[in-house]
């Protein structure tokens, strides 16, 4: 899958080295579950800023594969703003 990861509802290329922890959750908010299942402390932590998704999988230990894919799954889902509510 490489380095890259597209948001399906933005077409904005999300890059794991660059996109930090706070502004991949400011973007889509519904990844916060999979920060969560992935038992992260991430939601919520000061650093989320400086974190990027790459700083997540190697110090958590993640499987990038299965993180990403979670990931790329959430951001398929529609915001509540698109869904009309």
């Amino acid at each position: 899958m490489g380095n890259k990861l597209l948001y399906a509802s933005m077409n904005e290329a999300l890059n794991i080295h660059e996109d930090t922890v706070a502004n991949t959750l400011s973007k889509a908010p519904q990844t916060l579950v999979v920060f969560n299942q992935f038992k992260t402390a991430c939601v919520g932590c000061h650093f989320a800023r400086f974190c990027t998704l790459a700083y997540v999988v190697a110090s958590y230990q993640l499987d990038e594969k299965d993180f990403l894919n979670a990931l790329s799954l959430s951001l398929k889902q529609k915001q509540p703003s698109e869904r009309g509510e």
